[in-house]
């Protein structure tokens, strides 16, 4: 399965016409095991998405029951509000040792809405014999937070970054060099962490608030 986005319908249907493709196609033809599908998906814009990974192992059976399970998953979260897609990456052996369902919803709350859900609970009940190992999740968002709502202008991710980092970087050296002089024998677990508490306390209530007013007409442009 290959997967592949552009920025409108215009531009996909140039794609889909241009000779580069049909020869491209023609080349592959002989590598093919039956005839190819092509589907369009046409997918609503989120400003702030925020997609959730799962990993886990499946034993033997559980390899063959996933599929169906897996199906009426998504027949589930396409009833809950602000659901964008969900894709499964299956195990390859020697490659990819975890089965993988990555999954996103428009905003934080609405993924913690299906989450928290009973209709989750129920569908991860079933899965949970066929499992060789705990899952994991990650919850994979930006700094959206720092940078006003949903509803406004949005901020180009790498602008974000360059304001995070403007904050960041004078405040991890001065806690570090304070802890250094003031608490020279404490552990370095210890220190890290502290730092990282004192660190993301003076961003989110101190440094961002200012910064992101200061450079407001920046962001927005």
């Amino acid at each position: 399965m290959v997967v592949y986005q552009f920025r409108d319908q215009d531009s996909l249907e140039h794609w889909m016409r241009s000779a580069e493709r049909e020869l491209l196609l023609i080349e592959g033809a002989e590598l093919l095991d039956g005839e190819a599908r092509e589907q369009v998906v046409a997918l609503v814009g989120h400003k702030s998405p925020v997609t959730a990974v799962a990993s886990f192992r499946l034993t033997a059976q559980g390899k063959d029951r996933f599929g169906e399970i897996y199906s009426r998953v998504v027949e589930a979260m396409v009833q809950f509000p602000g659901f964008i897609r969900s894709e499964r990456f299956e195990e390859i052996e020697g490659i990819q040792e975890e089965t993988t369902v990555v999954f996103s919803f428009g905003s934080r709350e609405q993924l913690d809405t299906w989450l928290d859900s009973s209709e989750r609970r129920q569908l991860f009940e079933e899965i949970e014999p066929y499992l060789k190992s705990e899952r994991t999740m990650n919850i994979v968002g930006g700094f959206a937070g720092w940078f006003g709502q949903p509803e406004e202008v949005e901020v180009k991710p790498w602008k974000q970054a360059c304001v995070v980092l403007l904050a960041l970087f004078p405040t991890a050296l001065i806690l570090t060099l304070l802890r250094t002089a003031l608490l020279p024998e404490m552990g370095l677990v210890l220190g890290v962490l502290l730092g990282n508490i004192a660190g993301v306390a003076i961003l989110t209530w101190v440094l961002m608030p200012v910064l992101t007013r200061m450079l407001d007409g920046w962001l927005r442009r």
